[in-house]
Order: C-alpha cells, then structure tokens, then sequence
C-alpha cells in the first residue's frame, strides 16, 4: 500500500514538472522583447543611437511618462530610481545626480537652459515649473558634460522635450448653417 502511494506521488510530481516545463518554453517563443535603436539627443547635440553613447543615460518616452502619472516633474525624475530629489517647498523637488546639487546640474527645456552657474549653489527648484502634461519626451544624462553644455552640465545634464503643437488650418471655416 506505501508502495502505490509513494508511485502515485512520485508520478503526479513528473506529470507537474513536465507541464511547467513545456509551459516555459511556450511562454519564451510567444513573448520576446524587441528592443528598437533608441535615439538620444541630449548627449552630443546631435542625434545618436543610444548604443553608442559612452554615458549612462535614462530616457522617459511619453507612454512611460503617462504612465507613472506623477503630479511634478520633481516626483517624475524621483520615480526612475536614479535620481534623488531634495523635496522642500509644496510640490517642490531639486535634483541630485552622482551628488551634485541642481547649480551642478543642468536643466534644458527644448534646448533652452533653465539654470546656469551664475544661481546660488545649493538646492534650486527649477524642476517644478515643467508640467508633466505637456513632456513628450525626457533624457538624462548623468556625469560630466561640460565639453558639450559648458561648466554649468558638472554632475549631468536633464533635458526636458515638450510635445509638438498642432496648429489649426486657417483655411478651413465653420459654419453655423
């Protein structure tokens, strides 16, 4: 009798095994991850495949965005897990990267710079005037690049990319008829 029990255990335990093991290779040919070239901007000023870029950046597309749902950009930025951000005033945040404060960091909203090194040093909190609702896309670029965007860019550079507006045809009129 313990001879048939142990059998019928020991054999439900194979049929199991064997069924989450075909079940894996299953789950592996239906679902592969396509990674597509992604483009950054911010590194050189020039578009360029992120596989060659030497340093470590973080890209924000705007489905990634929506998708955390953050109320600041502040909160945005903290969210990626790279970035701390100094939370001070209602909603306010001032970004570190690799330890240097916001006057060490450069913050640039369509190529305009936010910030420059001429502001106090410490904590500034710039980050909070960007709207989550309006970014299309955000880059950042941790360490030096002040080859690039001058002394202001010591600890790294975030770059804000607002979305494209769409302008109304003039040409096309509406009617109450």
């Amino acid at each position: 009798m313990k001879i048939f029990f142990f059998k019928t255990i020991f054999f439900c335990f194979c049929v199991t095994l064997l069924k989450a093991q075909n079940n894996n290779e299953q789950d592996d040919s239906t679902f592969k991850e396509i990674r597509l070239n992604e483009i950054i901007i911010s590194a050189n000023r020039a578009p360029e495949k992120r596989k060659n870029i030497a340093q470590q950046t973080i890209v924000l597309s705007g489905k990634k965005i929506q998708f955390l749902n953050q109320v600041t950009s502040a909160a945005l930025l903290e969210q990626t897990g790279n970035i701390f951000v100094q939370k001070s005033q209602g909603g306010g945040g001032s970004p570190v990267i690799r330890g240097f404060e916001a006057s060490k960091v450069l913050l640039v909203i369509d190529g305009v710079r936010l910030n420059n090194a001429i502001f106090r040093g410490g904590h500034l909190q710039n980050v909070i005037t960007m709207d989550n609702a309006i970014l299309d896309k955000t880059e950042v670029l941790f360490g030096p690049a002040s080859v690039v965007f001058g002394s202001d860019a010591l600890g790294g550079v975030i770059s804000f990319y607002t979305k494209k507006p769409d302008i109304i045809n003039n040409k096309k009129q509406v009617s109450n008829q």
